[in-house]
């Protein structure tokens, strides 16, 4: 089960990083073709189908898990942090890399 997250989380980072290197490439062109109007319709369009999909999908079978602020705080970016440095278990580099990507996932 871990591999198959893994895979699929690598597959979705691929995606990412090519429409991020490919996007910019692109955008010019189809600025030019449709105009401003016609690329901010698409992207409505395109946010109008994601929150529908949103609303259409089954909820989760498994119960929601509370979180009490405490276990909230361990959990988020800054408390895994400071729970690495309190462990000793991470070194200077580790902590830089920590820091650059941790706040977009918190």
């Amino acid at each position: 089960m871990a591999s198959s997250r893994g895979r699929a989380f690598s597959a979705l980072d691929a995606i990412l990083l090519g429409v991020g290197g490919i996007g910019p490439l692109l955008g010019s062109l189809v600025v030019k073709m449709f105009g401003f109007t016609g690329v901010w319709l698409l992207c409505a369009a395109l946010y109008c189908s994601a929150a529908l999909v949103f609303v259409l999908v089954p909820r989760s079978r498994q119960p929601a898990v509370a979180l009490d602020g405490c276990a909230l705080m361990r959990s988020s970016t800054p408390g895994l942090l400071v729970r690495l440095l309190a462990d000793r278990a991470v070194n200077r580099i580790a902590i830089s890399f920590f820091l650059t990507i941790g706040g977009s996932q918190s």
